[in-house]
């Protein structure tokens, strides 16, 4: 949808970035100089303006439940490890490239409500509204949509969904998102791995009190597997995992790949494992799920 910018200033929206190409003609986010992003939770609007045009096109709107310049890096990194951040580059370089275009970040702190006794934002809100409102380019759809209905991909078993959708409890800023736009890029042999996968996991290895949470990606982790968007399982504390508390992380990676706490991990199995400071992976999970007891500690899975 087309706005003119003065609309936004209407809003108490404040530009505070621009997004330019790199020297390998990337593009990257540039904060205005003088100009300081909100740390508050917050939601933001890509703009992008065409010359002496009175409207600019909205590409994206977003929440910064933790500041807008944190969410500003996830993107950056986005760009280069998740599917739809590599999509939304793409577009981004298209559009950088015509002449006489620029795209700007303009955000405002979310306003605050009083419920229950306690003063909570309403940036998730505000963000809904203004997809709503001003029908951004690039937004996807958002993963209770996408659980609650059968899939338009007859080679997306809704049965993925309703497995994820079991345990779900939380997910970091962006990463729905990426599962949407991953779950679309794989093909049946991909898909079938994912299911194999959580099927798994429900049946033989998690315990009843795990919970999910779609995770942003970790370091450290696993061959392919750092800063890839995870579905993260285990103890939620106050939106995080307790200390050692988390069970099993399913990365969402080209080939969806298992990992498991190393602590987990019997002896002498260490050349059937890709194996990281606190984790291991797998390498024949088809092994793994047929001799679970082969490469996990006695009690750890239920053959």
């Amino acid at each position: 949808m087309r706005v003119p910018a003065k609309d936004l200033q209407e809003l108490d929206f404040k530009k505070t970035h621009v997004i330019q190409l790199d020297e390998q003609a990337h593009p990257a986010f540039e904060r205005l100089q003088g100009i300081s992003a909100p740390k508050a939770a917050s939601v933001y609007v890509w703009l992008a303006e065409h010359g002496d045009q009175k409207d600019a096109e909205v590409l994206y709107v977003g929440k910064a439940g933790k500041g807008v310049e944190r969410r500003i890096g996830q993107h950056q990194n986005g760009f280069v490890n998740s599917k739809t951040g590599q999509k939304n580059a793409k577009f981004l370089s298209e559009v950088l490239s015509v002449n006489g275009v620029s795209v700007s970040v303009w955000a405002r702190v979310a306003n605050t409500q009083s419920l229950f006794g306690q003063e909570v934002s309403l940036y998730s809100a505000e963000e809904e509204a203004l997809c709503a409102k001003l029908q951004p380019t690039l937004n996807r759809a958002v993963f209770p949509e996408v659980a609650a209905k059968p899939s338009d991909n007859a080679e997306e078993p809704n049965s993925i969904t309703e497995l994820m959708s079991m345990r779900f409890k939380d997910y970091d800023e962006g990463t729905l998102d990426d599962l949407h736009a991953q779950l679309h890029a794989y093909g049946p042999e991909q898909l079938q791995v994912l299911q194999d996968i959580l099927v798994f996991l429900e049946e033989h290895y998690l315990d009843p009190k795990d919970s999910a949470k779609l995770v942003g990606g970790y370091r450290n982790q696993v061959r392919g597997c750092d800063g890839i968007t995870a579905l993260a399982y285990g103890r939620l504390v106050n939106r995080n995992f307790a200390p050692r508390g988390w069970s099993a992380r399913v990365f969402l990676a080209d080939q969806p790949r298992l990992a498991l706490p190393k602590v987990r991990l019997r002896s002498g199995v260490a050349e059937e494992v890709d194996l990281v400071k606190d984790s291991f992976a797998p390498k024949d999970l088809y092994d793994f799920f047929r001799n679970p007891s082969k490469y996990l500690h006695s009690g750890d899975a239920n053959t």
